[in-house]
């Protein structure tokens, strides 16, 4: 019998927003993302950040904008790009050990994010755990900069599903926002994550989804294995 958690990435896992993170913390300072990319993500960051945008639609342009920075890099130059950047030190602290607590009561862990493959891919392969994200194009070895598929809030709930099956004993989920909400509704048992969204509390609450922070999820999820 399966035992699986799926959890979310940005600010359930790593502790802040990926790409954002990776674009103006890597990408501008080491001068690979070009003019036009640069000023559409800063006024992205002005319009979310003056609630002129959902946290939902702010996303879909990030994965877009970080599509488009892609686009004629090949697979081995973004790795290197992912590996100067990605480190352990990017998660909350408590992460380690719920992903080492997990692996022991035997459970396959998935990233299921809305961020770009090759991010999520370099923050799972960081965790040594699955993951499942956004796809880009990729054609000869060299992305395109074409999103393939976005793994949204409908499609995360989806991905559960595919991944889950008769012969799973028990799943588990975890998010922090209502892009979560759809799979956190999926799996055997919910855990919302520090939401920065107060009306999520009660629609979590309504559906038997527990609420927990950095203090209380370890013993949460404790408490329902063991």
């Amino acid at each position: 019998m399966k035992k699986i958690a799926f959890f979310d990435l940005d600010k359930t896992v790593y502790n802040g927003a990926s790409m954002q993170r990776f674009l103006f913390g890597y990408l501008i300072p080491k001068r690979k993302i070009g003019f036009f990319n640069l000023l559409e993500a800063l006024l992205l960051v002005f319009r979310y950040g003056t609630r002129l945008i959902s946290h939902n639609d702010a996303s879909k342009k990030t994965i877009e904008i970080s599509a488009r920075v892609l686009n004629g890099k090949s697979i081995t130059e973004v790795e290197k790009w992912q590996k100067d950047f990605f480190s352990v030190d990017e998660f909350y602290p408590h992460i380690p050990e719920l992903f080492q607590f997990l692996k022991s009561k035997g459970f396959t862990i998935y990233i299921v994010s809305a961020s770009i493959q090759p991010i999520v891919k370099a923050c799972a392969d960081v965790l040594d755990v699955e993951c499942l994200a956004s796809t880009v194009e990729i054609k000869n070895g060299v992305y395109t900069g074409t999103i393939e598929a976005l793994m949204n809030e409908h499609e995360k709930a989806l991905a559960v599903e595919r991944k889950s099956s008769k012969d799973t004993e028990v799943s588990l989920g975890f998010g922090d926002s209502s892009g979560d909400l759809d799979m956190l509704k999926k799996v055997d048992h919910g855990f919302l994550f520090e939401p920065f969204e107060p009306a999520i509390i009660a629609q979590c609450t309504s559906f038997g989804i527990t609420v927990v922070n950095r203090n209380t999820i370890l013993d949460q999820v404790k408490k329902i294995i063991q």
